[in-house]
């Protein structure tokens, strides 16, 4: 009975640690398209192809 017991913890205790991998992936992925924006719109602003009406940090710290 404890052997059974101990196989069930053991699985249950796998697919925890499977499902946040899963997790921790797909945050990564987020974080990662975020920073890709970011960079877009500052190599964007910086050579000066940004919407009108957009301005740019560098532009009011000039």
């Amino acid at each position: 009975m404890k052997r059974v017991i101990g196989m069930m913890f053991v699985a249950l205790l796998s697919m925890g640690t499977l499902t946040a991998c899963n997790t921790m992936a797909g945050l990564g992925e987020d974080v990662q398209q975020a920073g890709d924006a970011l960079q877009d719109e500052a190599i964007a602003c910086k050579e000066g192809e940004r919407l009108v009406g957009e301005e740019c940090i560098a532009d009011q710290i000039d």
